[in-house]
């Protein structure tokens, strides 16, 4: 099993760690709901050092982005990254991603780890046809997200550690870069958490001396347990749970990343003809009206009629009930927004709700 640069250290926390995507990761450390709320009202660390990371670097660097992101490449400019995913030519989702922009020749796609082969693999295949070389830094990448409405407040310790000056200064999704000793230190506003915040990528060694002095500092380092209820707050995608590379963008809720000017992104066509298709399905955000904890894969009915899954459910801490996403086989019908899921063989009503379920003030 993976094993990441932080690994000992969580051990020494006394984390509970479990198999994620083949890394044994941190699931928690003293309590989920706890480690949650910590990070709503003060500031928690997590290593998410498991993601992929890949720099695509040439003169057609950004005609390669803009063939394989669906995304509009337009919107950023250097030192700006976007949400957007990579498609098949069935307009099908091999992973969501981030893109980061370092300018027209240089940028950056951060991946999630369970879907390293079929990103890397594709990306590949792509890059043929273009000028440009792909270069996977995933296993010399550290990641360490510090999350909260208090994480500026630790803003000098991230500038000292890896070298990037007022970090606070960074709109949301911006990023600055240090490229001393020829080794890649980023920080990036933003996370997936629903909270402001900031994403560190460094070497190893940076990156343990950052966590100790953020821990030292009083920050609490924060599981993978937490970070999924958190997500499921702020209405963010986990990849091969709420999507995957059977379904759109658009049937996955994330219609607005389908932006592309000149439209020749792989897998446009088919995204925007998923929008009519009549075997299309919808992902909705839902809340628990009864008591009772909806899990993925549950059972979701409107009447006697099975109308879909749960995709990703847990207990909500901030919003005190249980909730997360359905992916339902039609729409709903106009003023219906109620539907049952069978949990242990009980239906529970559930309601539909707009996403995000969370929004920070």
């Amino acid at each position: 099993m993976n094993k990441t640069s932080l690994h000992k250290l969580h051990l020494e926390s006394g984390a509970k760690l479990v198999d994620f995507s083949g890394w044994h990761m941190p699931i928690s450390y003293f309590s989920p709901k706890n480690e949650h709320l910590e990070v709503r009202t003060n500031v928690g660390m997590f290593d998410v050092s498991h993601m992929s990371e890949f720099m695509i670097l040439g003169k057609e660097a950004k005609e390669f982005i803009s063939h394989i992101s669906i995304n509009n490449l337009n919107k950023i400019s250097d030192h700006q990254s976007q949400y957007s995913a990579l498609l098949n030519e069935q307009g099908g989702m091999i992973d969501d991603i981030i893109v980061y922009r370092l300018s027209d020749s240089s940028f950056m796609i951060c991946s999630n780890a369970g879907n390293f082969a079929a990103v890397s693999n594709w990306l590949t295949l792509q890059a043929k046809r273009f000028d440009v070389e792909l270069k996977d830094i995933s296993e010399k990448t550290s990641l360490i997200a510090l999350q909260g409405p208090k994480s500026t407040e630790y803003s000098a310790i991230i500038s000292e550690c890896v070298g990037i000056k007022n970090i606070t200064e960074l709109e949301f999704m911006g990023f600055r870069v240090n490229k001393a000793n020829n080794s890649l230190a980023m920080v990036s506003r933003g996370g997936y958490t629903g909270e402001d915040g900031f994403e560190i990528f460094s070497d190893h060694e940076t990156a343990k001396k950052l966590w100790q002095k953020l821990q030292e500092a009083g920050v609490k380092p924060i599981g993978l347990g937490a970070r999924d209820s958190l997500r499921l707050e702020a209405g963010l995608l986990l990849h091969g749970q709420d999507c995957n590379d059977e379904t759109t963008p658009i049937e996955s809720s994330i219609s607005w990343v389908v932006d592309k000017n000149p439209k020749d992104c792989i897998g446009y066509a088919a995204a925007i003809e998923s929008k009519n298709h009549p075997k299309r399905t919808h992902l909705l955000s839902f809340l628990m009206e009864d008591k009772g904890i909806a899990r993925t894969n549950m059972d979701v009915y409107i009447g006697q009629e099975k109308v879909g899954i749960v995709t990703s459910g847990t207990y909500l801490p901030t919003l005190e009930k249980s909730g997360g996403f359905v992916r339902l086989s039609r729409r709903l019908k106009a003023g219906i927004d109620k539907i049952e899921i069978d949990i242990r063989g009980k239906r529970k009503t559930a309601t539909i709700e707009k996403r995000p379920l969370y929004k920070r003030k």
